[in-house]
């Protein structure tokens, strides 16, 4: 119970970690492809 326990915790976290990745590189080419727009 406490080892299944863990293992939902660390899907929940790698969930979490994989969401914020996906923000930042989104983030990161939006501000790219404003910058290149401006310019």
């Amino acid at each position: 119970m406490y080892g299944n326990k863990k293992g939902e915790n660390l899907m929940s976290t790698d969930l979490k970690f994989s969401l914020v990745t996906t923000i930042i590189v989104l983030g990161l080419i939006v501000a790219v492809g404003l910058t290149a727009a401006l310019h």
